[in-house]
């Protein structure tokens, strides 16, 4: 009789012991929880981690015909207005600023298409690509953008987001960032020197002989300064990075008419 007892006794420990256990394990703290993957955006030295859960998943079975992950997110899903507030002129009309800015998709080894020579994506281009979110691949559809595939990257975990002016030579605009080019310190007209990048850095890729040309600058809204500018007025022109608009130091262009907030191309004129 007293072995039956202990035996019994025995086993209810055992039990309520193993009970215990499991209960402590599901509430402990520092138990590893599954979590939503996410990609980094980046903008001008601030960084945000936008999670998958926090956006809307499509179907891309009918974008991609032929991709066994039918599950992505929308590319431009990752930029929000709160990241990149809308532009807003003295009417009080509202542009979608993120139009101003180009995007590049970078792998967690830091692969992405600029690596290939290739330009960072357009905001017209992440409206029509989206990312795998199993594999995190980006996907540009063949059928859709006539890309080459270095911008299908895989593993993306990251998105840098670099401010872009479009240049606009006969009918073909192409666009420059400012990513990469040389930074000047320069008189921002309120008393202090202010980091600041050239507006001829910006024409020089597209423009052989830029001496022989005019050049017009458009803001978002269309609003374009009354006269050209020639080559040497250009060259006294730069970009604020801080206070975020055009300035020239040129005694000609010292009018409100020559510091456009959100310059969006310049025109090269023959």
């Amino acid at each position: 009789m007293f072995n039956k007892h202990f035996k019994i006794s025995v086993f209810l420990i055992l039990t309520i012991g193993l009970l215990s256990f499991s209960g402590c394990a599901k509430n402990d703290p520092t138990s590893p929880e599954l979590e939503s993957d996410y990609i980094w955006t980046h903008l001008a030295g601030d960084s945000v981690k936008v999670e998958f859960d926090d956006l809307q998943m499509i179907d891309v079975t009918a974008i991609a015909k032929t991709s066994a992950e039918n599950d992505g997110i929308w590319l431009q899903s990752f930029v929000s207005e709160t990241l990149i507030p809308e532009a807003t002129d003295k009417d009080g009309n509202s542009y979608d600023a993120r139009n101003l800015y180009a995007y590049r998709q970078v792998a967690e080894d830091g692969f992405s298409a600029i690596v290939k020579g290739y330009a960072d994506n357009t905001w017209e281009e992440m409206g029509k690509g989206y990312i795998l979110i199993d594999i995190r691949k980006v996907v540009f559809p063949d059928d859709i953008l006539d890309l080459p595939s270095a911008y299908n990257v895989k593993d993306v975990r990251h998105i840098k987001i670099f401010r872009k002016f479009d240049v606009i030579v006969s009918d073909t605009t192409g666009f420059t960032s400012i990513d990469g080019l040389t930074v000047h310190q320069v008189d921002n007209g309120e008393g202090s020197n202010e980091s600041a990048i050239a507006l001829a850095d910006l024409i020089l890729p597209f423009v052989a002989n830029p001496a022989a040309k005019t050049f017009t600058l458009q803001a978002i809204d269309g609003y374009t300064p009354p006269d050209a500018i020639s080559w040497t007025q250009m060259q006294t022109g730069y970009w604020l990075l801080e206070s975020k608009k055009t300035i020239f130091t040129h005694a000609d262009l010292q009018s409100g008419k020559y510091k456009l907030k959100y310059l969006k191309s310049i025109q090269v004129i023959d």
